[in-house]
C-alpha cells in the first residue's frame, strides 16, 4: 500500500465528523473566492462552469465532486484539505507536550525569527513569558505578515468582547485568514516531505486514490443509514395512521 503522505493535502480521516459536510464546503469555497478577489463569474469561467453551478456549490444546494474539488483549489489557490475541513483547520492539542512541540517546531522555520521573552520577579511584579516577533530589520520572510496577522487578531478579539462583531463574524474572520495565508507556504527543513503542488507524483496520485476511494465508501455509507432512518420514519408514520 502506498505510503498515505502526512502533510498538508493527504493527512487525512476519512470519519471525521467536519468532513464531507456540503453546507461548509460551500462555506469554504465561498470564503477563499472572496478572500482571493475573484467573482462567482469569473470563478465558474476559470472552472468551465455556469455561474449557477458556482452558486449552487457556495450555498450547499448541491454536492462538489472530487473532481471539481481538485480544479477549485487551483482556481483558488489553497489546500485540498481545506476545502473539506480537514488538515488545515485543527491540530489535535491533548496535553502541554503538543503545544511545546509544535513550540519547537517553529524554529525550524526559516521564514520566521522570534526572541522569547521573560519577565519575572525580583525584575517584575508579575511573571510574563512570550515570544516576540519583529516586523522590521529582520530577512525572515514572513515576520512582518505575521507582525499584522497578529495585530488583526488583537482588535478582532477586541471587537469580540466589546460585542462590536458576534461570534460567528469572529469564526468567520478567522476562516478568511486561513485561506488567505494559505498560499504563502513555508519551506520544509530538510527530511520532510513537499507541500501541495498540483503535480503528483506516482505515489502521490496513488494516495490521492485511496482518499478519492475513501470518500465514495463514506458517501455510500451515508446515503444507506439515510435511507435506512426514511424508511423507519416511514414505517413509523404507516403504523400512526394504522
Amino acid at each position: 500500500m502506498a505510503q498515505i503522505y502526512d502533510f498538508d493535502d493527504f493527512n487525512y480521516d476519512a470519519y471525521n465528523s467536519e468532513a464531507y459536510d456540503i453546507k461548509e464546503i460551500g462555506r469554504r469555497i465561498k470564503l477563499a473566492r472572496k478572500a482571493r478577489r475573484i467573482s462567482q463569474k469569473d470563478l465558474a469561467d476559470k472552472l468551465g462552469r455556469s455561474l449557477r453551478t458556482i452558486q449552487k456549490y457556495e450555498s450547499g444546494d448541491i454536492e462538489v465532486s472530487i473532481t471539481a474539488l481538485v480544479s477549485l483549489c487551483q482556481a483558488l489557490n489553497v489546500p485540498l484539505s481545506y476545502l473539506i475541513g480537514l488538515g488545515t483547520r485543527r491540530a489535535l492539542i491533548s496535553s502541554l507536550a503538543d503545544v511545546m512541540d509544535f513550540l519547537f517546531m517553529l524554529e525550524k522555520v526559516s521564514e520566521l525569527k522570534f526572541d522569547i521573552g521573560v519577565e519575572k520577579p525580583p525584575k517584575s511584579m508579575d511573571w510574563k513569558c512570550s515570544l516576540s516577533f519583529n516586523g522590521n530589520g529582520t530577512d525572515a520572510k514572513h515576520n512582518s505578515a505575521l507582525c499584522l496577522l497578529l495585530e488583526q487578531w488583537r482588535d478582532q478579539k477586541d471587537k469580540l468582547a466589546r460585542g462590536k462583531i458576534t461570534e460567528k463574524e469572529y469564526a468567520d474572520w478567522k476562516d478568511q485568514t486561513i485561506s488567505y495565508c494559505s498560499y504563502e507556504r513555508i519551506s520544509q527543513p530538510e527530511n520532510q516531505v513537499p507541500l501541495f503542488s498540483d503535480k503528483f507524483s506516482e505515489e502521490q496520485q496513488t494516495a490521492l486514490r485511496e482518499l478519492l476511494d475513501k470518500y465514495e465508501e463514506r458517501k455510500k455509507s451515508l446515503l444507506e443509514t439515510e435511507a435506512k432512518l426514511k424508511e423507519l420514519r416511514n414505517r413509523d408514520l404507516r403504523e400512526r395512521s394504522d
